[in-house]
């Protein structure tokens, strides 16, 4: 099944980073990004891509994130990212931890176990912290059927 993209925003989020291996699971480069968003504070872009399928769908996906500078549109490889599924007309999350890791090109980052488990609205809540600066974030929102 394909989501639609229904709003995209930036909104404050706290969370923590994660570190781990990188997942086996890729993301085609290729494809166009589901969706792309600016961060709260408008330092960064960024552009989601999804699989398996085109956009997030019910069930486990795998997100690619490349965030760029919104002052040069360079890739911003030097963040810790956090990916939070959210259904806000539920007030809920996924049971299950998406797993942030740096991806293989510059400013990407793959977030695993993004699991949109029902129909409806889905938020991704992304934080965005780097060393020493305020942490910032975005929130894109996909209608998963």
């Amino acid at each position: 099944m394909k989501a639609r993209v229904v709003a995209a925003g930036a909104w404050l989020v706290s969370a923590c980073s994660s570190g781990a291996e990188q997942p086996s699971v890729t993301v085609d480069r290729g494809t166009d990004a589901a969706a792309m968003v600016w961060s709260r504070s408008g330092a960064y872009e960024v552009q989601v891509y999804s699989a398996p399928d085109p956009a997030p769908a019910r069930g486990v996906n795998t997100i690619r994130l490349v965030v760029r500078s919104a002052l040069n549109a360079r890739p911003v490889s030097d963040l810790n990212v956090d990916v939070l599924p959210w259904m806000p007309a539920m007030g809920h999350g996924a049971s299950t931890t998406p797993v942030v890791v740096a991806g293989q090109e510059a400013g990407s980052y793959v977030a695993t176990n993004v699991n949109l488990f029902m129909p409806g609205v889905w938020e991704l809540r992304i934080t965005l912290a780097r060393s020493g600066a305020e942490n910032d974030d975005a929130r894109v929102s996909f209608d998963v059927r």
